[in-house]
């Protein structure tokens, strides 16, 4: 911070480490620091608090009419939503494991497509008697 405000005043850097400091900070993307980790999804609750998470960040740039933050979002989502399904489909991963994979994709699906009434639908679900049968000791996760 105090080299930046050299450099802004004209001082001359000369030492490698602030050139490249600064010019790592010049370049930064903007937007890496709010999806970092964003993507979590070892278990239901990890995969519902990533949603949300992307909800919020939906939510925060529809509100700055923000287009790339928006696109992003959705990307992330998607990623995530293939991430699940590539588990899913994995034959060496444990079954049980694999539904539980398959049941978060179709979380990131309904989420892509109707996301403000996601935690209701979510809700329902985990309430859902076919939830609870197929996934019945994760029922308070």
């Amino acid at each position: 911070m105090i080299a930046r405000l050299l450099a802004d005043e004209g001082a001359e850097l000369r030492h490698a480490e602030v050139l490249e400091m600064d010019a790592r900070w010049r370049t930064a993307d903007p937007y890496e620091p709010m999806f970092r980790n964003v993507l979590r999804f070892s278990d239901f609750e990890q995969a519902a608090a990533s949603i949300r998470r992307l909800e919020n960040l939906r939510r925060q740039f529809a509100r700055s009419k923000d287009k790339e933050g928006a696109r992003r979002v959705r990307e992330t989502a998607l990623r995530g939503k293939q991430r699940a399904q590539m588990i899913a489909a994995n034959k060496s991963v444990d079954a049980r494991k694999r539904a539980e994979k398959e049941e978060i994709a179709n979380w990131f699906t309904v989420w892509l497509q109707t996301p403000e009434i996601f935690d209701d639908w979510l809700s329902l679900r985990r309430d859902s008697p076919d939830f609870k049968k197929r996934f019945r000791e994760d029922v308070n996760a």
